[in-house]
Order: structure tokens, then sequence, then C-alpha cells
């Protein structure tokens, strides 16, 4: 049903590619359907349909398209419509303001080339503008939250490569943004990498999706001091819980990094040969599997949303820094198809052994993680890492890689290289909970 309504679509090629395209899979066709809702509206003006000053859009599309979704996005539409200002209008509808938000937004346009496409005038679209960025930070704050001290990421506590990562529940990183600084205050907004930034803090969950963002800060800055603006503000890691981070960020507690003089990147490992040789480069390795969601996080985020890519947009700071919120809020907003952060992290749907095993790993990282220091934490992971992968190889060498055939069991192709893991839940999940004991 959506090829032939993409198909329909009259609307830049780029802009359509870079929202709808680069997600188009049956995974993320819900996450796209906000984005794709506006742009049907949108491309009603390149099919020469008649257009009426005081109404140039109307509300139909969304209830004739997608209509089961409609219940995810309304409050995207009621929440600014209470605001005389960012509501109706007039002569503009608020989807028509929306929509001109999103233009600017995804395809970084210029607010005189916005107000030539959309056939109003730039102190119209200015005003849109500066309404809009403020209900997008409020978005924001609505979608980008913290997880409770409840929450255990299943990407880590069921799968068995990394479920010694017990506690994981994302990572932290920093990304520069191009910054528009007037000149007498470049210098501190001078970056490593030669350009006048604005150094971005981001704490993002192992299904991709933004926990924490803190913008603003000078790109001279260093990770170290990045993290310590976050902590002194309200990034506060949930106890019993903690994040992986960079060797720049410095070990503390909630932080776990990697062993330094020690190889650490993936692309250091693209060698099937190199395998690693003790608990420190395999901790490393893991380590460095794990922490790539943020950048990947990141990547997306700036592909789908022009504005923060290239140059910097030409608007005073604190709307630069709005800019960063707003995008972020609607990357979240996509993600958790409309719906509420916290009905995202339920175990609803998931197979009761599931659900059990996540019950344990919580009570496990409870006592396990819990007062532990990040030095200690690290320490801990990398023996019981080393001690599963001496069993797992020793497996494999007894059963000359012969493939296991068990209800119950799973067979799956390790990354590292070509041999083959055999992944025996319940089996596994009883040997995680006594190794944990052990260590413990």
């Amino acid at each position: 049903m959506y090829e032939g309504y993409l198909s329909q679509l009259g609307l830049h090629d780029d802009f359509i590619y870079r929202i709808i395209i680069d997600d188009f899979n049956d995974q993320q066709l819900r996450r796209s359907a906000v984005i794709m809702t506006f742009l049907d509206c949108l491309g009603r003006q390149y099919h020469r349909q008649p257009r009426r000053r005081d109404d140039p859009l109307t509300r139909r599309p969304y209830a004739d398209i997608l209509a089961d979704s409609r219940a995810h996005t309304s409050w995207l539409l009621a929440a600014p419509d209470n605001n005389t200002q960012a509501g109706d209008s007039r002569h503009q509808s608020l989807e028509l303001k929306l929509m001109i938000f999103l233009w600017i937004m995804a395809y970084g346009e210029p607010q005189r080339n916005t107000a030539y496409r959309f056939k109003v005038s730039q102190s119209t679209v200015s005003d849109i503008f500066s309404y809009l960025i403020d209900f997008m930070r409020y978005l924001h704050t609505k979608f980008v939250r913290m997880p409770d001290h409840r929450y255990v990421s299943p990407r880590i506590e069921l799968n068995t490569k990394f479920c010694q990562f017990n506690g994981a529940i994302g990572a932290v990183d920093g990304t520069h943004i191009p910054a528009f600084i007037p000149l007498a205050h470049q210098q501190r907004f001078w970056s490593r990498k030669s350009t006048i930034s604005q150094n971005i803090f981001a704490a993002v969950d192992f299904e991709g999706r933004f926990l924490y963002v803190l913008a603003g800060a000078k790109g001279s800055i260093n990770d170290a001091t990045l993290i310590g603006y976050a902590h002194n503000g309200s990034f506060k890691v949930p106890p019993g819980r903690f994040f992986l981070a960079n060797a720049g960020f410095g070990s503390r507690r909630g932080i776990l990094i990697p062993f330094t003089r020690v190889r650490y990147h993936l692309q250091d490992w693209g060698d099937a040969a190199k395998r690693p040789v003790n608990e420190i480069e395999l901790y490393n390795l893991r380590h460095a599997q794990l922490r790539t969601i943020v950048e990947q996080a990141f990547g997306r985020c700036k592909r789908k949303w022009k504005i923060i890519r290239n140059s910097a947009p030409e608007y005073s700071f604190s709307n630069q820094i709005k800019i960063i919120y707003a995008v972020t809020g609607l990357y979240n907003f996509l993600a958790f198809e409309g719906k509420e952060p916290e009905l995202g992290h339920e175990e609803e749907g998931l197979p009761s052994w599931e659900i059990r095993a996540l019950r344990r790993a919580r009570r496990r990282a409870d006592m396990v993680v819990t007062g532990r220091s990040g030095i200690d934490m690290r320490s801990l992971i990398a023996n019981w890492l080393w001690s599963t992968y001496q069993a797992y190889l020793e497996l494999q060498n007894d059963s000359e890689s012969e493939e296991i055939d068990e209800e119950g069991s799973v067979v799956e192709e390790v990354e590292d290289g070509d041999e083959i893991e055999v992944i025996a839940e319940e089996a596994d999940q009883r040997e995680a909970i006594s190794s944990s004991q052990e260590l413990d």
C-alpha cells in the first residue's frame, strides 16, 4: 500500500529519500508515518490542486492515511494548537506551519527559499519557526527521557555475547555540530577539527534512541569537561546501571570505559585472524561493538535533519541550541511511534522465558553493579567475558564445530570470524547467573 502512495508524491527527491526511503523497511514504516503524512500535505500543491489562501492545507490526510496511527500523532497537533501563536491562525493552518518547520529542519533551507516555496512572506516563516522551535523543545522533554532504575536492556541481557555487561543501558558520546558564532567569540568554539562548533553530549540506549542530550557546550572543550557539565546538570545515571563511553570521558561511577594502550576500535579487528588473546582485548572488542550505537544514532539524526549536518544555521545561538533539542525530540518521536517513552520499555509481547530472564538480570544488576566503581566493574566484566569465551572455545574444539540441534537452542554466526557460536538459551542463562555469583 505504501509503494503506490509514495509514487504519487511529487516532492523534491532528496527530501523524500532522506526522510522516508532511508528508513523504508518493514520495521520502520510506522516510524515514518508522521513525516509521510506531512509529505502528503505538502505534495498536494505539486499536483496543481486548488489552494485557498485561508486554508492552504487541510487535516483530511491525517484521517485518510494510516488512520490507525492517528491516536499516536494527535497530541502533536493538539499541543501547539492550544497555543494561539503556534496553532491555527487566520491565514495558516497548523499543518502548514508544521510542514514549513519540518522543511527547514529536514532540508536545511534558509527562510527566504522556504517562503518562496510555500508562497508566504519571509516574516511569516520567521514567526512560524520561532513559535514552533519552542514547542519542539517541549516535545524533546516528552520523548527524550532517562529510564527508571528498573530498566535493563533486552539487547544486552538476552544476548549471550554481551550479557556480561549486565546493567548496561546505553552508551554516551559527544559530537560536534557546526555553529554560527560572532567573530569576537569564535575562539572558544574552535574545535580540534578546526571548525567552529558546539559540542553535543548525548546518551543513547541500545535501541538507538536518545535518553539524554546536552547542547550548547563550546567546541573547544574535551570529553572529560563535557561529561562534567552533564553531571553538574540533569544527567543522573539510575542506580545499578551504567553507560559505555570512550576513554576520554574518564572512569567514574555509572560510566564504563575501555582499557587504554590496548587495541580497541573495530577497524583494528578487521582481520578475522586477529582474535582476542586475553581478557583485556576481549573486553575492549565487546565494548567497542556495543558503543557504536551512539555513533550510529548521531549519524542517522544528521542524515535525516540536514540543518545540523552541513553549514551552521544562521540563527541566534539560543535557537541553535533549541534546534538540537528539536531534532533529537523528533528523532525519538518517530522511534517511539508517537507513544510515551515508558511504553516503549514495557515487557508486553515478550515470550515468558525472556520476561523471566530480564527480571533475573534486573535483580543481578541491582546486587552486582550498585556501589561498585567503574574500574571494579570493568575488571569484573573482563574476567567474566574471558571465562565464558574460554568455555566456548573448549566446546567448539570438542564438537569440531558440529551444530547442536536441540529444542531451545539457536545457532548464530559470530561477527569476529567464521566460527559458529552455539547458544543454548536456558543453559546459558543458568550459567550466566552462577558465573555472576562466583565472580561476586
